[in-house]
C-alpha cells in the first residue's frame, strides 16, 4: 500500500503479508480488503491497525459509496458492506469479472457490467437489499450510467438503451451508432447527455437535440467521460486524456500516457488532475492543461 502526497511524492509504503483484493475509504484512512475475507484498517501514517472478519473471500473491490461498500467475492457473487466493514448482503447470483458499476442514490439500485473470458458482456441490476432486478448477456461489455431522475442508460453494441427500475429495456435512440467496449456515457449536472461511440463524441442538450460533435479519432477502450465544471474529459485505458469545453466543443487540451488495462482520473480541489493509468500516477495542472479554451 502506497500513500502519495498532493505533489506526487511517495510519503510511505507498507508491505502486506497476505494478498489483498483492494482498498476502501474509511474514517481512519482506508480499509484493506484481503482476499481471504479479512478487513484491516490502515492509518494515515501507514500503520496497520485492527483486523476483523469481513465476510466471504474477495476477488476485487468494486465501488465505494457513502452508505455502503461494494465488492465481488471470489465465487463471483456481489457483496455489500457497511462503511465500517460489516457484511450487509451477498447476492445469490454470480457474475464474471465486474469492470464497471453505477448506483442510483434515491432507490439504491446498483447496476454492474462484467466481462467473461470470451469477451462477452454481462449486465446485472440489483435492488437495495441485493435482490436481482435484471440480468442480460451482451455481445461485449458496454458503459452504463444513471441520468438525473433515476433512469439507467447503457450504450451497447446493439444501440443506446434505457433500463427502467423494473429492468425493462427500451431503445432510446434508433439512430445511434453502435456502442460497446470502446463507448462511454456521461450526464453532467447541467442536464446534457454525452456519448462516445469509440470514434465520435456527441453532446446533446437537455431537450435531446444534438449540440455539437467532435472526432478525436479512434480511442481504444475502455473509455470514460467526466464532467468537470464547464469542461468534459475523456479518459482512455489506452492512455489518452482529451478535454473539451462543454458548451461548444472547443478542444481544450490533450495528452497521452502509456496505456494499460484500466484508467482512473479525478480533479482535486487544488486544481490538479490526477490520473492513474496502467502503473503510472500522473498529476496535471488542470488550468494549464485546458488553457487552449480558457
Amino acid at each position: 500500500v502506497n500513500r502519495i502526497t498532493n505533489d506526487g511524492r511517495l510519503l510511505w509504503r507498507t508491505s502486506l503479508n497476505s494478498p489483498a483484493a483492494g482498498l476502501f475509504p474509511s474514517a481512519s484512512s482506508a480499509w484493506i480488503a484481503y482476499a481471504d475475507g479479512r478487513w484491516q484498517a490502515i492509518g494515515r501514517d501507514g500503520t496497520l491497525l485492527e483486523t476483523h472478519e469481513g465476510g466471504p473471500p474477495l476477488a476485487r473491490t468494486v465501488l465505494a459509496l457513502p452508505s455502503r461498500l461494494i465488492a465481488q467475492a471470489a465465487d463471483g457473487r456481489i457483496a455489500a458492506f457497511s462503511p465500517g466493514g460489516e457484511l450487509l448482503w451477498t447476492s445469490a447470483e454470480a457474475l464474471p469479472t465486474v469492470i464497471a458499476a453505477a448506483e442510483e442514490p434515491a432507490s439504491g439500485r446498483l447496476a454492474l457490467m462484467a466481462r467473461d473470458v470470451q469477451g462477452l458482456g454481462h449486465f446485472a441490476m440489483f435492488d437495495l437489499t441485493g435482490g436481482l432486478i435484471e440480468r442480460a448477456e451482451l455481445a461485449e461489455p458496454a458503459p452504463l450510467a444513471f441520468a438525473p431522475g433515476g433512469m439507467l442508460w447503457t450504450y451497447t453494441q446493439g444501440g443506446l438503451w434505457w433500463v427502467d427500475e423494473a429492468g425493462a429495456w427500451t431503445l432510446a435512440d434508433p439512430a445511434a451508432a453502435p456502442g460497446g467496449r470502446s463507448a462511454a456515457l456521461a450526464f453532467p449536472p447541467t442536464g446534457e447527455r454525452v456519448q462516445f461511440d469509440g470514434n465520435t463524441l456527441t453532446v446533446y442538450s437537455p431537450d435531446g437535440s444534438a449540440r455539437w460533435q467532435a472526432g478525436p479519432g479512434h480511442v481504444a477502450g475502455p473509455n470514460s467521460l467526466h464532467a468537470m465544471g464547464d469542461k468534459l474529459l475523456l479518459v482512455s485505458a489506452a492512455g489518452d486524456l482529451i478535454a473539451w469545453r462543454l458548451s461548444d466543443g472547443a478542444e481544450c487540451g490533450r495528452t497521452r500516457l502509456w496505456g494499460g488495462p484500466s484508467a482512473w482520473a479525478q480533479l482535486g480541489p487544488d486544481g490538479v488532475l490526477r490520473a492513474y493509468i496502467a502503473d503510472q500516477i500522473a498529476g496535471l495542472d488542470w488550468a494549464a492543461f485546458t488553457r487552449d479554451c480558457g
